[in-house]
């Protein structure tokens, strides 16, 4: 896992369809996760981190992970370990993850 950095806040009135298109195609440009996030701060906000995850959510201000997209280099695999571990520091109960189209929602452990 990398970093994760705020790539830019979303705008009020932007369509989920056109995030998730930007979302799966900054993925699929670069090899790296990207979320779609609230910050502490109530803004929306795209966040990148690596091939293997988003890290230093905290240092982010995220409060809240709508959901994220999987790398398309990879087999798909469903949510990892630290998908998990994120839902839990957060104190999220469920998120959506994005693999090779296919949109997944999960729930905490």
């Amino acid at each position: 896992m990398l970093p994760g950095t705020v790539v830019r806040t979303v705008a009020r009135g932007e369509k989920i369809a056109d995030i998730v298109a930007e979302g799966k195609a900054l993925t699929f440009s670069t090899g790296n996760e990207h979320a779609l996030v609230r910050l502490a701060s109530g803004e929306r906000a795209i966040v990148s981190g690596g091939p293997g995850g988003i890290s230093n959510l905290d240092d982010l201000g995220v409060d809240l992970i709508y959901g994220h997209t999987h790398p398309y280099h990879v087999p798909p695999t469903g949510p990892s370990a630290e998908d998990f571990s994120a839902l839990e520091q957060l104190g999220q109960s469920s998120s959506h993850v994005l693999e090779h189209g296919a949109l997944t929602k999960f729930w905490s452990q």
